[in-house]
C-alpha cells in the first residue's frame, strides 16, 4: 500500500472493502508502519508484511519526517505492527561472502 506518511487509513478501508467478498490470497504490504498498524487494526485476520530497506534518507524518503524514517530504522515498529513478515529489498543487504543469502540467487529465511 503506497503512503504520504501522513495517517491517512482512507486505502485500508477501501481495501477491507474490497477484500470482504475475495476468497482468494492475499497479503498487505506497505514502508509505512501506520498503514501496517492500520491493517492490524481493521483487518487483523490479514496476513501483513512491512516493506524493509537498510537505510531511510530524507532524498529518498522526503514524504517521511525525520521521526518516521528513524522509526523505520531497525524494524523499530515491530512490536506495534506486528508485521507477519518482512519483504527486504536484497539490493541492501550487505556482501558478507559467497552463497551467503544476500548474494545468491534466493533469499532464505
Amino acid at each position: 500500500m503506497k503512503s504520504h506518511f501522513d495517517g491517512d487509513r482512507k486505502l485500508v478501508r477501501r481495501m477491507a472493502e474490497v477484500l470482504a467478498s475475495y476468497q482468494g490470497p492475499v497479503v498487505g504490504m506497505s514502508f509505512d508502519p501506520d498503514q501496517m498498524l492500520a491493517l492490524r487494526e481493521i483487518m487483523p485476520k490479514l496476513p501483513r508484511g512491512i516493506v524493509a530497506e537498510r537505510t531511510y534518507t530524507a532524498t529518498d524518503w522526503p514524504e517521511a519526517t525525520p521521526a518516521q524514517r528513524r522509526g523505520m530504522e531497525h524494524l523499530r515498529h515491530g512490536f506495534r505492527t506486528e508485521p507477519h513478515f518482512i519483504a527486504f529489498w536484497v539490493k541492501s543487504c550487505r556482501r558478507r561472502h559467497p552463497g551467503s543469502p544476500a548474494t545468491s540467487s534466493a533469499v532464505r529465511c
